[in-house]
């Protein structure tokens, strides 16, 4: 099938879209998708994300993440994390923080090392 121009699909209902092996989609410039309720996404092994640009995630209630195996994080520049209510770390192991310069800690008030 193809359209010179623009191509539109309506259903009252449901669209499912089921190959055997892939489906592929590409636009040149934007593409765009919206869900009145809920979306889910589903993968089988990898999920795998590269954005030429900036990442950005926008979240209007909580933000949650469960990993059964390692998170690995890696930046080649500067990292900042921030909160107005508080920053909470904790494990069952040992917690390391280590420097090839210096270790700042701040605090308005007193600060207690336990």
């Amino acid at each position: 099938m193809n359209a010179p121009k623009n191509f539109t699909l309506n259903a009252g209902e449901n669209i499912t879209f089921t190959a055997v092996k892939n489906i592929n989609s590409s636009a040149s410039v934007n593409i765009s998708e919206s869900a009145g309720v809920d979306k889910i996404i589903t993968v089988g092994a990898i999920l795998n994300t590269n954005v030429g640009g900036d990442h950005m995630l926008n979240v209007t209630g909580n933000f949650m993440e469960h990993i059964e195996g390692n998170l690995e994080s890696h930046t080649a520049k500067e990292r900042q994390e921030s909160s107005v209510k508080g920053i909470q770390v904790s494990s069952d192991d040992v917690i390391n923080k280590h420097s090839k310069k210096e270790v700042q800690n701040n605090s308005a008030e007193k600060t207690k090392s336990h």
